[in-house]
Formats: structure tokens, C-alpha cells, sequence
């Protein structure tokens, strides 16, 4: 596996992670406005939008799409792994550093 590779899996959390935010409702009208802050906690994205008509899941076939491409993707990417994943191996970093690296 090459760096495209890994590339490619964090393009495609990216797009899932968009995606999320479309399907929650939000990214249709003035980012500016209070209403379309992002929250990912789920109790506190019902409290805050109790009272606000916004389109939710508008996009659940991209979401599940990109989900299966991604799922994929990590399969690639763990069971090959890159020039990325040599040098988080060489340097023994954990969870966490590698996400810091790949980014």
C-alpha cells in the first residue's frame, strides 16, 4: 500500500464526516447563523434543535456509500501497511499519534 492509499482513507473520513453534517441538517442556509452550529453530541443536537425546521437525512445513500468505501479502505490500509504506518510502527506510537500523523 502506498501513500495514496492512506491518502484516500483520510479523504474519505472527510467526506463522512460532511456527510454527517448534511444528514444532521446542517450546511443549508448562513454558516454565520446559531443555528447551523455543529454539535455532535446527540442530546445536545435535540435541545438545540427542537424548534428549527431544517432537512434531515438528505443524503443517507452518499453516507452509506462512503461508509462501505471507507470500511474498505481501512481494510487496505491495515492489512498493507504504508510508509506512514512503517514509520508509526518504528517510532511505537499509539492510536492517537498515528491519527496526528496520517493528518
Amino acid at each position: 500500500m502506498g501513500l495514496a492509499d492512506e491518502l484516500a482513507v483520510w479523504r474519505l473520513r472527510a467526506e463522512a464526516a460532511l456527510l454527517r453534517r448534511l444528514n444532521a441538517g446542517h450546511g443549508f442556509a448562513d454558516p454565520k447563523l446559531p443555528g447551523q452550529v455543529f454539535v455532535r453530541d446527540e442530546a445536545a443536537r435535540a435541545r438545540l434543535g427542537r424548534s428549527k425546521l431544517e432537512p434531515r437525512d438528505t443524503h443517507k445513500k452518499q453516507a452509506a456509500e462512503v461508509a462501505e468505501a471507507l470500511a474498505a479502505a481501512e481494510a487496505r490500509a491495515a492489512a498493507a501497511p504504508g510508509p506512514l504506518g512503517a514509520l508509526a510502527s518504528r517510532l511505537q506510537l499509539d492510536a492517537g499519534a498515528r491519527a496526528v500523523l496520517g493528518a
